[in-house]
This record gives structure tokens, sequence and C-alpha cells, in this order.
């Protein structure tokens, strides 16, 4: 037999009812509260892991972002304005970019493709490193 009653000793979200099986109150086990605190929980882990990955895959690109970069100001401050600035900068990021990659796909000798593979793994590294810090920073208090 199924029948809602009103409990004195504790209150239920606005919405609920108590069901009583046998002599024995059922309470519902997912609440808003425990809902919402699961929810966050796992949102933040998905995230946290989502920016990991994020940072790791695209710190690849440090060193051609270091060149667009550094091209970009030069060019701003030689007075080609802001969008010559980000254009030239655009243009030089891209150019290390493919010249890394063709340089590293069509080289023969081992230790030319070491050599690329350094040149982008070094500002990689670097990358990876401030990146790993300032999280480990922000997520510990002290």
């Amino acid at each position: 037999m199924l029948k809602t009653t009103k409990n004195p000793l504790f209150e239920l979200p606005f919405g609920c009812a108590e069901v009583v099986v046998d002599g024995v109150i059922i309470q519902p086990i997912s609440t808003e509260a425990f809902t919402m605190l699961v929810l966050n929980i796992v949102l933040l882990l998905v995230t946290v892991g989502f920016l990991c990955w994020l940072v790791f895959t695209l710190a690849v690109y440090a060193l051609p972002l270091l060149a667009g970069v550094t091209v970009g100001v030069w060019a701003y401050e030689t007075g080609t304005g802001a969008v010559g600035g980000v254009l030239l900068g655009a243009v030089a990021a891209g150019a290390v970019a493919i010249v890394g990659q063709l340089a590293f796909a069509f080289a023969r000798p081992l230790w030319v493709r070491a050599l690329v593979a350094a040149f982008f793994a070094g500002p990689a590294a670097i990358a990876g490193y401030a990146a790993t810090l300032g999280i480990t920073r922000f997520a510990m208090p002290s």
C-alpha cells in the first residue's frame, strides 16, 4: 500500500512526497543538493582534463607562436601599425610551422630530424612547464 505522509522529523524538498511501504519510510536518494554536488565534481574533472589535454596538445605550436609574436611586435615597433603587426606575425607563425613540418617530413638524416624536433620541443617543454606550474599554484593554497 502506497501513501504519502508528513513526517515531523525531517522536511522534504518542495514537490517531493514520502512513500510509506509496509511501515518503512522511503526517502528519495537523489536530492537537488546531492545531484548538484556530484554533477559539479564530474564537470570539474572533465573540464580540468580537457584543459590539460588542450594545453599539452597546443604546446607543439609554442615555437611558431613565439616567432609570430616576435615578428609582430618588431613590425609594430617599426611603424606598420597594429593591423600590419598582427598580419606579419600571423604570416611568420604560419611560415615557421610549415617550414618545420616540411623539414621534419622530408629530411633524410636522423640528426636533421632530431634537430628540428629539438627546436620545436624546447619551447613546448618550457610552455608545458609554465602551464603545469601555473595550474599547480592555482590548485595549491599555500
